[in-house]
């Protein structure tokens, strides 16, 4: 990272964005080309869990090639100015590797679907069988990551 005075590099700080994050950025490989889709996620204990159909682009991408990147971002201010060189966003962010692996197995949807729904605040359990049926989850397990913000002076 060129700018090593915005690098986030423990753990409990990246967590708390990930945490705190909606959305995340999801980049696989289609081919020989990137592929890249934002995403609702949940996350627990070192994973990130997504939820889908159980068929489509983003599925035929990670059978082909597991390994993933990712991003979440937190944009905490806009700042405006009078020149477009004082114009900026002061940010939190962080970017990632991982593994993608496929969930199809009823226990594993609910168990996917309930750290997904923790992590937005919502009602665990209840799914309906037709639902569960019809997706998948899809667990990242992260190997690595960083982060970086830009925060106003304190």
């Amino acid at each position: 990272m060129r700018r090593h005075d915005r690098e986030i590099s423990e753990l409990q700080q990246l967590e708390e964005i990930l945490k705190q994050g909606r959305e995340l950025n999801l980049a696989m490989l289609d081919g020989d080309q990137p592929y890249v889709l934002p995403l609702n996620y949940g996350y627990a204990d070192g994973c990130l869990y997504i939820h889908c159909a159980n068929q489509g682009q983003k599925l035929d991408c990670l059978s082909v090639n597991p390994q993933v990147s990712f991003c979440v971002s937190e944009v905490v201010q806009r700042v405006t100015g009078g020149t477009a060189c004082e114009w900026n966003t002061r940010f939190r962010s962080v970017v990632g590797r991982g593994r993608a692996e496929i969930i199809d197995d009823r226990e594993g949807k609910i168990a996917g679907y309930d750290v997904i729904m923790r992590h937005f605040g919502g009602q665990v359990g209840g799914y309906k069988e037709k639902h569960l049926e019809a997706s998948l989850v899809i667990r990242i397990r992260i190997d690595s990551m960083t982060g970086k913000q830009s925060l106003p002076s304190r």
